[in-house]
Formats: C-alpha cells, sequence, structure tokens
C-alpha cells in the first residue's frame, strides 16, 4: 500500500526490494511459539514422526519470520529505525529476539525518553537525533464516518447481498455500489467450503424438479441415491476439478457420502410434507419500501397454494445458522419469504449435517424432519423485515447528508447506528461486541493506497 510517499507492509517479510530508509514501527518480541501459528497438534506430529514423516511446525513459521526480519535489515541501504513501545494496552513489552543477536556486531544503544503526551510526528529528517526509546506513539485515529456528497444515492435494484452491506457497513457499500470500485486479488481457485455449496446447489438445481419426481427412480431413496451420483459426478468434472486431485482423494469420499445424505434428507423433507417443487433459483422481485429487490430463492416449495422458501447452505457448523434463526439475524430469509407474496414458511438447509432448520413459530408448525429452533421474544419474520425497512430509511437519511458510518472494526459503543438500533428498531448489526470483519481488508483498502 502507498500512504503518501512511504512503502507500507504489515510484516518485516515483506520487503523485497532495496530502500534507502526503513522504518520498524511497533518492535516487540512476538516471534514466540505462542504467536506463531502451530501446524500441528502434538499428537499428529506423534503420529507423523512414527510414520518417518517430517512436519512443518511453529520452527518453520520462525524460520519464515527470522528470514524476514533479515531481509529487512539488508535491504535499508542508509538507515534502519527501529521504535519499540515501552508499554502496548498497558502491559510492558520487550525488544525482538534478534536485536540480541544484532548487538554483538552493531552497536545499539538506546536512550529512554520520558514524554507527557504521544509522539506525532516521526522523526524522520536525518539531522534529528534518533537513538532515542519513546515510551508511546501516536498511530492515525480511525475515522468513524466517511465523507460523501450530499445526494440522494439510489440503485435501479438493491439484493439481500446490497443490503446487508448498507446495513452493516455504508461505506463499504458505497464504494462497491455507488463508485463502482471493487479489489480483486486476481485469478484464484474458489475455496473448499464455497466450492462444496457451488457443487451442491448445481446437484439441485439438476436434481429437484416436478418431472425427475413423477420418475421411478425418485420414489425409491437407493436409485435416488444412484441417480445423484451420476450427476455429482457429471457437475464434479464441470465445476470440482481441484476435487479430483490424488491429494483430495480421501477428502472427496467424505464429501461424497455427505452430500448423498443431505440430498436424500432433503428428498425426504418434501414427501413426507406432500410439498410440490415450484422451483429452483427461483427469481424474485418486488419492493422494500419502494426500492425495487431483485433475488433468487435456492428451492422454492408450495402446498395448497402456500409457499415455503428454502436457502441451501454448506457450513462448518450449524451453530451460526440457529443463532440466526433464534435472536432474529436471518435477514435474507425474512427479505424473501415477505417478499414472495405467496409464502409463509422458511427455512436453511445446511447440506454439511443434512437437517432442515426453522424458527419455532404458528406458521412453520406441523412440518415434519425438522429442527425447530426457539426463538427470543418479540422475534418474528414481520419483525426482523420491519426493521429492515427502518435500516433502509436510516442508512439513507445519512448519506443524504453526506455521512456514511464506517462500521468494520470499530467498537459498538462508538457507532451511531448501533447505538440505535433499540431506540429506531433497527435492524442489528452482527456481532455483539465488534462488528463484523471482512471487508475492511478489501473494499477499504481502496483508501489506503491500492487505488490511487
Amino acid at each position: 500500500a502507498q500512504v503518501g510517499c512511504a512503502d507500507i507492509v504489515s510484516d518485516p517479510g515483506g520487503i523485497w526490494s532495496a530502500a534507502k530508509e526503513v522504518l520498524w514501527m511497533d518492535a516487540v518480541r512476538n516471534e514466540t511459539s505462542n504467536y506463531l501459528s502451530k501446524y500441528w497438534y502434538q499428537e499428529e506430529k506423534d503420529f507423523f514422526t512414527n510414520q518417518g514423516l517430517q512436519v512443518q511446525d511453529e520452527s518453520h513459521a520462525n524460520a519464515i519470520y527470522n528470514d524476514g526480519i533479515k531481509r529487512m535489515l539488508s535491504c535499508a541501504s542508509e538507515r534502519l529505525v527501529i521504535i519499540i513501545p515501552q508499554t502496548i494496552n498497558g502491559s510492558a513489552t520487550a525488544k525482538p529476539f534478534c536485536l540480541d543477536e544484532w548487538e554483538k556486531s552493531i552497536c545499539l544503544k538506546p536512550i529512554t525518553t520520558t514524554t507527557n503526551g504521544l509522539l506525532k510526528e516521526i522523526p524522520w529528517d536525518k539531522k534529528v537525533n534518533l537513538t532515542k526509546q519513546f515510551s508511546t506513539i501516536q498511530f492515525p485515529v480511525m475515522q468513524e464516518n466517511l465523507s460523501v456528497p450530499q445526494s440522494n444515492f439510489r440503485r435501479e435494484k438493491e439484493s439481500y447481498s446490497s443490503l446487508e452491506k448498507l446495513f452493516q457497513h455504508p461505506a463499504a457499500w458505497f464504494i462497491q455500489y455507488q463508485l463502482k470500485l471493487k479489489y480483486k486479488e486476481g485469478i484464484s481457485l474458489p475455496n473448499e467450503a464455497l466450492l462444496k455449496g457451488t457443487i451442491a446447489d448445481s446437484i439441485v438445481q439438476h436434481l429437484f424438479n416436478e418431472g425427475n419426481r413423477a420418475l421411478p427412480w425418485w420414489k425409491v431413496e437407493t436409485t435416488f441415491k444412484e441417480q445423484a451420483l451420476i450427476i455429482f459426478n457429471e457437475i464434479l468434472i464441470a465445476e470440482g476439478l481441484p476435487f479430483l486431485e490424488n491429494k483430495s482423494k480421501r477428502f472427496l469420499q467424505q464429501y461424497q457420502q455427505t452430500l448423498l445424505t443431505a440430498l436424500c434428507n432433503l428428498r425426504n423433507f418434501i414427501e413426507v410434507n406432500n410439498f410440490t417443487i415450484k422451483a429452483t433459483q427461483h427469481q424474485l422481485n418486488g419492493f422494500i419500501d419502494k426500492t425495487p429487490f431483485e433475488g433468487f430463492i435456492d428451492l422454492l416449495l408450495t402446498k395448497d397454494k402456500v409457499d415455503c422458501v428454502i436457502d441451501l447452505k454448506w457450513v462448518g457448523s450449524n451453530k451460526d445458522y440457529k443463532e440466526k434463526l433464534k435472536i432474529g439475524t436471518d435477514l435474507q430469509l425474512a427479505l424473501y419469504q415477505t417478499i414472495e407474496t405467496d409464502a409463509n414458511k422458511s427455512g436453511y438447509f445446511l447440506f454439511n449435517d443434512g437437517i432442515m432448520y426453522m424458527r419455532d413459530c404458528d406458521a412453520n408448525k406441523n412440518l415434519k424432519s425438522v429442527s425447530y429452533v426457539p426463538a427470543d421474544d418479540g422475534i418474528s419474520t414481520e419483525n426482523i423485515y420491519e426493521k429492515a425497512v427502518n435500516s433502509l430509511q436510516y442508512r439513507r437519511e445519512e448519506m443524504d447528508k453526506g455521512i456514511a458510518e464506517i462500521a468494520y472494526d470499530i467498537p459498538l459503543i462508538e457507532i451511531g447506528y448501533h447505538n440505535d438500533t433499540a431506540e429506531k428498531k433497527l435492524y442489528p448489526l452482527i456481532d455483539e461486541k465488534k462488528c463484523k470483519k471482512g471487508l475492511y481488508d478489501n473494499d477499504l483498502d481502496l483508501f489506503f493506497g491500492k487505488i490511487s
């Protein structure tokens, strides 16, 4: 990244090219086993050692870190400035281990200076004596709001993804959906979790329709599973090449078994409740607070002219989605169920455990093969939708005044949106203690130098 005229890296090992001057901020002793990632549990290390196989562990990460430190030292052709704070958050710090080695060949005699205030400017001028150790350093203050032009920002259509970002982090929404700026890391394969879900969704689209339900193989679980396996293999070749590598054989076997079991459970849910499959990837068009809305329902079922919205997910644990139903943060289900006017039921089907989860409410009652999640007092689809409408109005009123709140990485007690959540009946911020992360290092990096 570029800040002013200085190149910034987050780790000493990130310096690869020669530099006249290098400033190492916040240099503290952190290259310990507690700081570095532990690649293996001790039981795993023992197992592989007994098999005659060497595994990479903390010492491997430590070696990489130390190599980075040495490279940083060698890259500084004129001056290397090291700033070591005496305390961080009230706790004493220690200088990095590498300085002990350097002192054997380089004269390092730091002078401790007591300051009443914070060091607001780094003494970078070569005429300034740098043989001092300052107790505290003033880092840039995080901004709470992004100033935007005062305008009536409206898009042709909103989606669940755009609305959630607008509610949670309007600054990121403004960057992505108004400025049309999106940071991309380049060509890369989808991660394992994403690819699992993509393949599962594709199989549902090929397998679950009323035409197939009328065929003999659908009615018997063994023949249904055989047909599902045929489709699975076809889609795997087209969309899941990373799973066909030799190193993925055991993983692929487990994934296939889990997925086929889940598909059988989803079929069973449809049959025991006498649902009709209305559509997969059903395009939804409607309005939220007079704002055009568009989305796609993964699986839409119907019975007695009443629809049921199913959102398909592949996740590592069911905990988060059960919590969404409990506390009322299942925004996507609430929006889809409300805007799809014929629907009065909705739920998450999780492929990883093959279970349908629904909020325990009157509309969802009397369905079989469902895991009902008790909701907190006052939580309902109608309540969540009302909060979504209020939140949309709240955020737009902010932007009309030229304000786009920056929510990520700021404690909730400092965020105006969070403070008004209960009073103005707004859709809550996701994390109870801290705003959810994820986009701060992507979209907002545009303001920290990736695009100038």
